[in-house]
C-alpha cells in the first residue's frame, strides 16, 4: 500500500534536490548551461532592506540560485513567444483586457518577479484590489484561515494568466514557507507548495507545469501522477473545490 501511495515527487524539503531536478528539465528542454544567477547578492539584499526583513532562508538560497534563462526553459517546453498568443493586461480598475503583441521575447508561463517589485501583504491590513486578499475572506472562515490574518505573503511571481504567487514565511507548519496561489478565477487562496523546495520538486516531476492552475487539462496528465495531485490538493486545501477528479 505505501508503495501505491507513494508521491512522483519528493516532497521532503530539501531545496538542494529540488534545485537538481529543475536544472534537469531545464536541460531537457535545451537548456545549455552554464547557469548564470540573475541576481547578485547586493540586490537581493536591497529587496530585503526594503521589505523592512531578511529574505526567508530558502526563498533567500533560491533567488541566490536563480537564473531567468534557465527558468525560461524549464517552465516553457516549447518556448512560446509573447507575439504567439494573446497578452492579458491589468487595467488600473481592476478590470483585464486581452491584447496582442509584437513582443519576441518568451512568455513565461510562471514569472519570477525582480525581488525590487516584490510587495508584501497582510490580509488584516489589505483592502483587496489588485492582490486579491480580502478582508472578508478571512471573517467568512472560508477561503483564508482566521490564523492566516496577520501573516505576511511575499508577491514573488505569476502565471502567464496573471495568477498571483505568494511566498509565506509565516502559514507552513514545517516553518519553511508555503507556496501560495491566488487564481483569478477562484475567490480564495491555494496553497501549492507546503514548502519552496516541494513546489519545485511538484513542477519538475510536471515537466515544468504547474497542473494545479488547469482544472480542465486533469485528463491529460498520467494516472499516478494524476492522483498524486488530487490527493495532495485535497489534503492542503481540505475546503476548495477548485480541483476536482
Amino acid at each position: 500500500m505505501l508503495g501505491l501511495l507513494k508521491k512522483p515527487w519528493d516532497d521532503s524539503g530539501d531545496l538542494e534536490s529540488s534545485l537538481r531536478a529543475v536544472e534537469r528539465v531545464a536541460e531537457a528542454h535545451g537548456f545549455r548551461g552554464p547557469r548564470r544567477p540573475t541576481f547578485t547578492r547586493e540586490r537581493l539584499d536591497a529587496a530585503a532592506a526594503r521589505l523592512g526583513f531578511a529574505l526567508p532562508g530558502d526563498l533567500a538560497a533560491f533567488m541566490a540560485w536563480y537564473d531567468a534563462g534557465l527558468w525560461t526553459r524549464f517552465v516553457n517546453p516549447e518556448e512560446l513567444r509573447i507575439s504567439d498568443m494573446p497578452c492579458r493586461v491589468m487595467q488600473l480598475d481592476g478590470t483585464i483586457t486581452e491584447a496582442g503583441s509584437d513582443s519576441d521575447e518568451v512568455d513565461d508561463e510562471l514569472r519570477i518577479f525582480d525581488p525590487e517589485d516584490w510587495e508584501v501583504v497582510i490580509p488584516s491590513d489589505s483592502t483587496g484590489g489588485l492582490h486579491g486578499l480580502y478582508l472578508a475572506d478571512i471573517a467568512e472562515g472560508e477561503f483564508l484561515p482566521r490564523s492566516w490574518g496577520n501573516a505576511r505573503f511575499i508577491m514573488f511571481g505569476s502565471s502567464r494568466n496573471l495568477d498571483t504567487l505568494y511566498f509565506s514565511p509565516d502559514i507552513a507548519p514545517n516553518g519553511r514557507g508555503a507556496i501560495v496561489v491566488k487564481v483569478t478565477d477562484n475567490p480564495g487562496l491555494l496553497i501549492v507548495g507546503t514548502s519552496l523546495a516541494h513546489w519545485l520538486s511538484r513542477l519538475a516531476a510536471m515537466d515544468g507545469s504547474e497542473s494545479y492552475l488547469y482544472p480542465g487539462s486533469l485528463d491529460e496528465i498520467p494516472g499516478a501522477h494524476r492522483r498524486a495531485l488530487l490527493r495532495e490538493f485535497k489534503a492542503q486545501n481540505p475546503k476548495s473545490s477548485w480541483l476536482k477528479p
